[in-house]
């Protein structure tokens, strides 16, 4: 950047060893030779230089075995100068490179190094429009190469590399018609996975900064940097781990020269180079780094017990097919732990995930959510009960001040419960509306929320239509809140899940509010098609300050404080599992009663009747009783949120199982890792008859606990199961003698969301 903001984009003091994509690693075998840090003798550099002294410079570095791997060509086409990178890396690469080119020309190229196995890797051009002049290098490594692109062309294509798993190489910005600019670009396979980001193709400052800013702070870092014509920059970010890096824009040369000494002296290497402009108007944007390569990433799986080995691979199969990082199991048959492990597929000195790894919860959280209230209605009856009008029990002013609107008061427990209030449930979602609604600074408040949902009339009448109940869980916690004196998530410690040597944490938004040990999350998947869209290390405005800085978008663009008992609780997988293997008990002294536990599931199953067509009735997607067995049921519930995934099932006469990701699954891939489990664990659950692994990770066995519903002689195999009479979301669990019904559903349990969601864009699952 000019003057001091010239450094304002280095963030290797801060970041050491933060991702990004080095060219040299898809051009150069991995391996000892390609990892061994870089050093002066081991990179030539040049700037400035007109056409015969880089050519000179050039046919000298390659004939001591140097190859370029980054060249830029500006000023003047009558009279360009040239700024190139060439490393000295065993092995060899073999490269053809063109200086001096005109359009024409470089066409010709295109058609006959591709003729020969050459693919062009760098593509740089200065002038304008049909008289830019362009230097290029190609390699065997196969790419699709263009030229005379159009910022809307380039996203485009961008866009559809995505898409068909591709990432860029090289892009560079000249001079179009008038103002307009065109750009080259290359792009090849994503062979390493990379999450990347290229949506900053012709940014300023000070948005580009905080684009930069944002990124590193969520685990991303600049891979290519160029100047544009208009004083702005082209960046690509990705996710990969380069070691110590900087990043640095809009330099004279003066500057490039200071800043080149400066780094080398701390031990980088130029990386790549870009220039534009002609003479002292010319600018420099450059990356710094110790190496070439791109750190390894590798599979671990942590846990407490002895390990499953074959769990442990089809675990290791479902992170790879989805893209994800991260994630936790937990297994249980009955009240019983059979399994838990994390897993994580990182680079060295990333933070394991562990099965007791506090992760988001997305719509899980209204798992918790329901039992808390189930929980009140068992043990405060003369405070609430499924009647209980919620105004009652809430006493809410609409926003502003003044009585709530008209109806409000006529919404009941049960209505919230069913999610059949008629509210508005989309505006959980709109924390940035409702400060604007109450002239008040972000962030918003739970208070002011609650009275946001008692302002605007119910679309209609409580208890006539179901909407996915985002707003009505909120309200539910506000509930929990009152009747029990503090926030849901930490009245439910005391309320229910103490008792059980678990516990559960509120979400938090922001980066610098994440709790001790809790698990990061990401963004690697592009999808737009989602309600709420998918892009890999996305930023955004942030709703947690008045001036809305920008922010990973995981991390301050959606208020995870606001959504409490709706999305916003987090929790490891041992806990998620420990709360319902817990409802196989009876013991209201910990838990829920039997008998609560019956009218809870009844509550479901009425309500999938009422409302045909919803799902997440008090707190489950779904639940039916087993052959119409009163003791024997099943119910899971699915959540979804930008940045992670969840699913927990639960069977009384078999397996329930939770599964969480830090971050979403690439539904294009469509891994199944339900059958694999199911054929491992097995349907004979007599097998399991004694295991029980609690207190492997410092948890009280529930078996101590007197237990009505599943003692030892229940773990017994069931006879097939007859057809079952009509429709039903039902077979929430992994029961014996159903395996493939098993896992069809358990598989529904992420891909019935994704179906639904753009059909509902304001619903957060």
């Amino acid at each position: 950047m000019d003057g001091l903001q010239a450094q304002a984009l280095d963030r290797r003091a801060v970041l050491a060893g933060a991702g990004g994509l080095g060219l040299m690693a898809l051009l150069l075998p991995q391996g000892p030779a390609a990892a061994e840090p870089l050093t002066a003798l081991k990179v030539q550099t040049w700037r400035d230089k007109t056409l015969s002294e880089h050519q000179g410079l050039t046919k000298t570095a390659h004939d001591a075995n140097y190859r370029t791997f980054s060249l830029s060509v500006s000023g003047d086409p009558a009279d360009p100068r040239y700024v190139a990178v060439m490393f000295k890396l065993s092995p060899l690469v073999e490269t053809h490179q063109f200086d001096n080119k005109t359009g024409p020309d470089l066409d010709g190229l295109l058609v006959s190094e591709k003729m020969a196995g050459f693919y062009p890797f760098i593509i740089s051009a200065t002038g304008s429009g049909a008289n830019a002049l362009y230097a290029a290098v190609f390699s065997q490594l196969p790419t699709v190469g263009l030229r005379g692109l159009t910022k809307a062309q380039l996203d485009q294509n961008n866009t559809l590399a995505e898409a068909n798993k591709s990432i860029p190489l090289w892009s560079e910005a000249y001079a179009g018609v008038g103002e307009d600019t065109l750009y080259t670009a290359t792009w090849t396979t994503n062979g390493f996975a990379e999450a990347w980001n290229c949506e900053a193709s012709d940014e300023g400052l000070p948005s580009l900064q905080q684009r930069f800013d944002a990124t590193y702070a969520g685990w991303g870092r600049a891979a290519h940097v160029a100047p544009t014509p208009s004083g702005g920059h082209l960046m690509m970010f990705t996710d990969s781990v380069i070691g110590p890096n900087s990043a640095w824009g809009k330099m004279d040369l003066t500057q490039y020269d200071a800043k080149t000494a400066e780094q080398t002296a701390g031990g980088l290497q130029p990386l790549r180079v870009c220039a534009t402009g002609v003479g002292a108007a010319t600018r420099y944007a450059a990356i710094y780094a110790t190496r070439t390569d791109i750190a390894p990433r590798s599979f671990v799986a942590t846990t407490s017990m002895t390990p499953m080995p074959s769990v442990d691979q089809v675990m290791q199969q479902y992170l790879t097919a989805n893209g994800l990082r991260g994630c936790s199991l937990a297994v249980t048959v009955g009240s019983r732990l059979i399994y838990a492990s994390g897993y994580t597929q990182c680079e060295k000195g990333y933070p394991p995930i562990s099965p007791s790894t506090p992760m988001r919860l997305a719509s899980v959280s209204k798992v918790f959510t329901g039992a808390a209230i189930w929980k009140l209605l068992q043990d405060r009856p003369d405070k609430i009960t499924l009647d209980t009008k919620v105004q009652d029990i809430l006493g809410l002013n609409a926003l502003g001040g003044g009585a709530a609107v008209a109806g409000f008061d006529q919404i009941t427990v049960q209505h919230l419960l069913d999610m059949a209030s008629g509210l508005d449930q989309g505006k959980i979602l709109r924390s940035a509306e409702l400060a604007s609604t109450a002239g008040a600074p972000l962030p918003v408040t739970r208070d002011q929320m609650a009275s946001w949902a008692a302002t605007d009339a119910p679309a209609t009448a409580p208890g006539q239509a179901w909407a996915y109940g985002n707003l009505d869980f909120f309200l539910l916690g506000e509930i929990v809140r009152v009747l029990c004196g503090a926030p849901i998530e930490q009245a439910i410690g005391p309320l229910l899940l103490d008792n059980l040597g678990s516990g559960l944490v509120g979400a938090r938004s922001l980066m610098q509010d994440q709790p001790s040990g809790h698990a990061r999350h990401h963004l690697r998947i592009y999808d737009l098609a989602q309600a709420l869209p998918l892009k890999p290390l996305d930023t955004g405005p942030s709703l947690h300050s008045p001036d809305r800085p920008t922010v990973p978008t995981q991390y301050g663009v959606y208020d995870y404080e606001v959504y409490s008992g709706a999305g916003g609780f987090s929790a490891s997988a041992l806990q998620t599992a420990r709360l319902l293997a817990s409802l196989a008990l009876d013991n209201p002294e910990a838990g829920l009663s039997a008998a609560t536990v019956k009218k809870w599931i009844d509550a479901v199953v009425a309500a999938s009747q009422k409302y045909p067509g919803g799902w997440g009735y008090h707190g489950f997607d779904g639940a039916t009783y087993v052959q119409a067995d009163p003791t024997q049921w099943r119910a899971k519930k699915g959540g979804w949120m930008v940045s992670h995934e969840a699913t927990a099932t639960l069977a009384t006469d078999g397996y329930g199982m939770v599964l969480l990701n830090n971050g979403n699954l690439d539904t294009k891939a469509n891994f199944d890792w339900v059958t694999p489990l199911t054929a491992i664990f097995g349907l004979d659950l007599a097998k399991w008859d004694g295991v029980d692994h609690w207190q492997d990770f410092g948890m009280q066995p529930l078996m101590a606990m007197k237990s009505k519903k599943l003692g030892a002689s229940k773990f017994k195999p069931q006879p097939q199961p007859q057809v079952r009479r009509g429709p039903s979301r039902g077979g929430f669990g992994m029961a014996p003698g159903d395996p493939k019904r098993w896992a069809e559903l358990h598989r529904k349990t992420f891909t019935e969301q994704l179906l639904r969601r753009p059909r509902r864009p304001l619903r957060r699952r």
